[in-house]
């Protein structure tokens, strides 16, 4: 994997985004020490960056990508 982005989701989950023109993306969950394939990214992207917005909605995180 080349290229990608990483970010933190919440005390327990890391996103992941491949960045080699592919659209897979992934979820590790810390707690069980698994990764897991999300559904796919409409797109595919090069080098992509993400983040994550915390929103004043109860604490709802969008991620942007």
């Amino acid at each position: 994997m080349n290229g990608h982005c990483m970010v933190s989701l919440n005390s327990s989950h890391l996103f992941l985004a491949d960045g080699t023109y592919t659209r897979q993306a992934f979820l590790l969950d810390w707690e069980e020490g698994t990764w897991a394939q999300v559904e796919s990214m409409a797109l595919a992207r090069l080098v992509p960056a993400c983040g994550v917005v915390n929103t004043e909605e109860g604490g709802l995180v969008k991620l942007i990508l």
